[in-house]
This record gives structure tokens, C-alpha cells and sequence, in this order.
């Protein structure tokens, strides 16, 4: 009779990124260097349980990928992992931590704590220097006086939003491609040498001054909701006009942002007959 169960035995398919790796009746699984397994038949259940632990005194920083995620309950305080050289990718999310600390995270590529929905107050990512997506995020009564990014030369795609941030430069980051600093405390902002630079929101701000120079690959800038005098205004139509590009989107309405000047208008007019989707104060 064995030889009939075996044959006849359901197969169970085992997959790796989607794609099945091979379809066999039953599945082997092997303890790796620094991993514990745990395998318990559990016939209550109809099922067996698999307990896969991380063992061999490395702690946090033989991990290369971190997943935080509390199911809703509060979690808060500092997330601090400075330090860990190790660790590649992070996301943090149904979480309320006020400060988040990643100074030394040599190895970082990736972090998202777009979901943290809290009073953030410090950031900081000094040391980061392979870092190239980070995404930040507080609520109304977030304080984040400054994000030293100075080191973070790999960076390709930046935002914090909501962390009332008062200022922040952004020199030297050649590699940055997308920019969202949306519902801050800025009142100017520079993207001077920002050569990979195409998207660009910083609305809702109380920007009066913006210098797009450098930037000549922008193809989507949401202004709306500043302060831009007139001459600022103007200026940001003229720049994107002589860029070049086609089929953008501009958004300069709304706040104070003055109404563009005849000369503004007719750079507005240029852009527009490029494909561009410009909107302004009327």
C-alpha cells in the first residue's frame, strides 16, 4: 500500500518570488548558519507549524531586511537603529515614534516610515551614504527642525512630509530624481546642480523664494498652496519654458502665490503648447 500513497499523494507546489520551483508531495526544510527551526505536527489544527528563529548571538544586525508593522496598536518613542551596518531595507509602519535615528546604517538602501503617524520631532540619517529611497512622515504636531542629508549622496527618492521642517538643502545630491517636502514650514528652497531632478512637490509650504536652476529635467512641480511674488512666479514659468521638456505638469495656484506677469503669461502659453498641464492664480 505505500506504493500507492506515494503515488497518489497530493503534490504541493513550492514557490520562490511567484514562480514555482518544483511540485513535490512533500517539503524539506533545512536549518541554515544562525537558524533555528521549529516544526510541531499539529492535528487539532490540521496543519503543521513551522517556527523559524534567528539565533547565533548576532541579534538584530544579521538581519538585512526589517519589517515593523504593530497591527495598529501604539507603538512609540525613538526608533533608533544607529549603528547597525548590516541592515539593507526597513519599513516601519502603525507606529508613533517621534524620532527616528539611523546614523551608521552603512548598508541602508531603503526606508519607509511614511505610515507613522505621530509627532515627529528628530531625524537622523548622517552616516547613510548608501541610502537612495527614504520616505518620512508626522502629523500636525510634528517638529523636525532639520534633516542633515549631506552624507546621503546615493540618494534618489526623498520626502517628508508633514514634519513641519523650517528649511533644508539639498546640495550635492545629484542623484535625487524625486523630491516630496509637502505640507512643511519652508520658505525657500534651492535645487541648484539637481541635474536628475524630475519630480518635485513642495505645496502647501510658505515658499517665497525657489531657485530651479540646474533642474532642467523637471517634468511634474506642484508649487500650488505658497507665497511666490510675482517675479518668482515668472521666473519658475520662464525656467521650465527653456528646459524644454514636453508634457509636464505644473501646479502654481492657490496660497498667495501672485498671479504671472504678461511675460509669465506668455511663457505659460509655450509651456502649454509643449503638453504641459499649467495651472496658476487668475
Amino acid at each position: 500500500m505505500s506504493g500507492f500513497r506515494k503515488t497518489f499523494a497530493p503534490l504541493i507546489d513550492l514557490l520562490k518570488a511567484g514562480a514555482v520551483v518544483g511540485s513535490r508531495p512533500a517539503v524539506n526544510l533545512i536549518e541554515g548558519d544562525g537558524v533555528t527551526l521549529d516544526v510541531i505536527d499539529n492535528p487539532t489544527s490540521d496543519r503543521i507549524d513551522v517556527t523559524v528563529s534567528a539565533t547565533g548571538g548576532q541579534g538584530l544586525s544579521a538581519r538585512q531586511i526589517m519589517v515593523v508593522n504593530n497591527g495598529g496598536d501604539a507603538i512609540d518613542g525613538a526608533f533608533d537603529m544607529s549603528g547597525d551596518a548590516v541592515i539593507k531595507h526597513i519599513w516601519v509602519t502603525g507606529t508613533a515614534f517621534d524620532s527616528i535615528i539611523l546614523a551608521g546604517c552603512l548598508s541602508l538602501k531603503f526606508f519607509d516610515a511614511s505610515n507613522n503617524a505621530a509627532s515627529l520631532n528628530s531625524i537622523d540619517v548622517t552616516g547613510c551614504d548608501a541610502l537612495e529611497i527614504a520616505y518620512f512622515a508626522g502629523d500636525s504636531g510634528s517638529s523636525v527642525a532639520a534633516i542633515d542629508l549631506s552624507d546621503c549622496t546615493s540618494l534618489r527618492k526623498f520626502a517628508a512630509v508633514g514634519v513641519h521642517l523650517p528649511t533644508i538643502d539639498l546640495s550635492g545630491l545629484t542623484s535625487l530624481e524625486e523630491i516630496s517636502l509637502n505640507l512643511n514650514d519652508l520658505t525657500s528652497l534651492s535645487l541648484a546642480g539637481l541635474t536628475s531632478l524630475m519630480f518635485l512637490e513642495v505645496s502647501n509650504n510658505a515658499i517665497e523664494a525657489v531657485s530651479l536652476t540646474g533642474a532642467s529635467a523637471l517634468n511634474t512641480v506642484y508649487l500650488f498652496g505658497n507665497a511666490l511674488p510675482e517675479a518668482q512666479v515668472d521666473a519658475v514659468l520662464a525656467f521650465l519654458d527653456t528646459a524644454g521638456t514636453e508634457n509636464g505638469t505644473l501646479q502654481l495656484d492657490g496660497g498667495t502665490n501672485s498671479v504671472p506677469s504678461a511675460a509669465g503669461l506668455v511663457s505659460k502659453a509655450n509651456l502649454e503648447g509643449k503638453g504641459w498641464s499649467v495651472t496658476v492664480n487668475e
